[in-house]
């Protein structure tokens, strides 16, 4: 939820013309029920403990985290929270 908040308020802010804006939150609408819908296909052959199971969700846990921490040191400068 907290990131759909956060790249939402970066897409209103991004110095685009209308139709960019809206063909972003229009691929954002539709990725997001298509990554539930094949979530929910998968999950009958998802096995939670199998060691390639393990690995990839680890990978894609520290690449999202990684990626949060990138937009939290270099796209959100200290200088917005000092009133400069």
């Amino acid at each position: 939820m907290f990131e759909g908040m956060g790249l939402g308020g970066c897409i209103l802010q991004a110095e685009y013309k209308f139709f960019k804006k809206a063909v972003m939150v229009l691929f954002f609408s539709v990725t997001t029920p298509f990554g539930i819908a094949l979530g929910i296909a998968l999950s009958s052959v998802y096995k939670e403990k199998s060691p390639s199971s393990l690995i990839t969700v680890g990978l894609l846990n520290a690449s999202s985290a990684g990626l949060l921490i990138y937009m939290a040191l270099v796209d959100i400068p200290p200088s917005r929270f000092h009133g400069a």
